[in-house]
């Protein structure tokens, strides 16, 4: 695969990486900048390490911190 056919490749992948699951898409990402496949149930590189939590800690609530009125409301019941 030369240079052209690599760049169109992830072009197409880049328009369509967060219809993916989170981690299906964290994995592509991965593999993207380090050459190696993440490893999900042990994380030992700090990319690993971060990665694991935006998907199986923050995730969870990723969609309440994405709205500011969620966010407000949020920092008032952790500021009472």
């Amino acid at each position: 695969m030369n240079k052209k056919e690599r760049k169109n490749m992830y072009n197409i992948i880049k328009r369509f990486i967060y219809m993916l699951p989170p981690q299906v898409a964290h994995t592509i990402l991965h593999l993207k900048n380090n050459k190696q496949i993440i490893n999900w149930n042990n994380p030992k590189t700090y990319d690993q390490k971060l990665r694991y939590l935006l998907v199986k800690v923050y995730g969870k609530n990723f969609s309440k911190y994405v709205d500011k009125y969620q966010v407000r409301e949020y920092i008032k019941q952790l500021r009472t």
